[in-house]
């Protein structure tokens, strides 16, 4: 169960909640802040990468509606890949 904590407004909420409302005082520095686990990374992640993805590889589309390749969660979907992953991450 997850903790919960009284925050500067009276209202309970989370750990996450407590320190985005503290740091968005103005005494505070007046900060902008968003919760968002590893999100933000995984969104930024694939935005970098996202041509490697789509590299045309056999197979691992097999209808236009998919949104991600068949071989994404494999050790092949790196292997297949290998020359343009090295190459995205050398840019």
């Amino acid at each position: 169960q997850k903790s919960h904590f009284f925050a500067w407004s009276n209202e309970i909420g989370s750990v996450e909640a407590l320190a985005i409302e503290y740091y968005e005082e103005e005494a505070n520095g007046n900060w902008k802040g968003v919760h968002c686990e590893n999100g933000l990374f995984h969104y930024l992640f694939g935005l970098f990468m996202a041509e490697t993805f789509f590299v045309d590889v056999p197979h691992v589309f097999q209808t236009r509606f998919q949104d991600a390749p068949l071989d994404l969660a494999t050790d092949e979907f790196y292997l297949r890949r290998k020359n343009a992953i090295e190459s995205r991450l050398t840019t």
